[in-house]
């Protein structure tokens, strides 16, 4: 569904819901028709080329995070948000149980971010995680981008102990990452900087879990979860240009779905 939300006299956004079950990789039903099941697709692309036409912009929310969709839905998807990239001005999703975000690229030019996939932290601790939420600033002009978020946490081993949770601000966004702004190209620059600079990385990794226990995380580890940032085309290895050589990719590329499905995990678990 869409709805148009006002805000004093403007009403140039729009809430695009999506309902990712139709891109659930355990949703047998799907084996009949996984490209686009129940037309979905087909009435975003009329939603978005209507935002098109008004100038209105657009966010896109969801429960399955593209990068962990079905390919065949997924490439689809992922071709759509390129088409209407200067509507879209933020993604939504959750389902991982992490705090964590991937970046769509033009697939033109696979090194310029064009859209974010913000994937919300969850208040279980299902992955040894912390409870944990966040609250996005965006702008209340014309571009309708996230300015910033500030993300909350609660330690629950304390609220165990305690009998409540007490919600405390664990890290700002802009701040932590040294970012002037959250567009996709800062969040893509933010990638350089977990590279080169190996502390705020593993900052990154303990904040995706709310500090839940887990260790540090090195070498192909760090090589695979800068990865699956760069992965919100499933399946898709090419847009892996930092962390992953020419000869890597390759290599990945002859992986089955379920293969690569796999090796994606296995960064989210180390």
């Amino acid at each position: 569904y869409q709805r148009r939300v006002r805000a004093r006299h403007d009403d140039g956004l729009r809430v695009i819901s999506l309902n990712m079950n139709y891109c659930n990789d355990q949703n047998w039903w799907l084996i009949l028709n996984n490209t686009d099941p129940a037309g979905q697709l087909q009435w975003l692309i009329s939603v978005l080329q209507d935002c098109e036409n008004t100038g209105d912009k657009a966010y896109l929310i969801g429960h399955i995070p593209p990068g962990s969709c079905l390919a065949e839905f997924g490439w689809n998807l992922y071709a759509i948000v390129n088409r209407y990239e200067s509507s879209i001005a933020g993604t939504f999703w959750g389902h991982t149980h992490k705090d964590d975000l991937q970046l769509f690229y033009d697939t033109t030019n696979v090194t310029r971010a064009i859209v974010s996939a913000y994937i919300g932290p969850s208040l279980t601790p299902y992955g040894d995680n912390n409870p944990g939420y966040k609250i996005y600033e965006i702008d209340g002009g014309d571009t309708k981008q996230v300015l910033n978020h500030r993300n909350y946490w609660a330690n629950l081993t304390q609220a165990n102990e305690q009998g409540k949770p007490t919600w405390k601000e664990l890290y700002n966004a802009k701040e932590e990452y040294q970012m002037t702004d959250l567009t996709p190209p800062s969040w893509d620059k933010v990638l350089d900087l977990f590279i080169k600079d190996d502390s705020v990385f593993q900052k990154y990794w303990d904040y995706r879990t709310r500090l839940g226990e887990q260790g540090d995380c090195v070498g192909s580890c760090k090589s695979n979860a800068i990865c699956y940032i760069q992965s919100a085309r499933s399946g898709d290895h090419d847009f892996c240009t930092k962390s992953v050589s020419a000869t890597s990719r390759d290599e990945l590329k002859r992986m089955s779905e379920s293969e690569w499905k796999r090796w994606k995990q296995s960064q989210i678990d180390c």
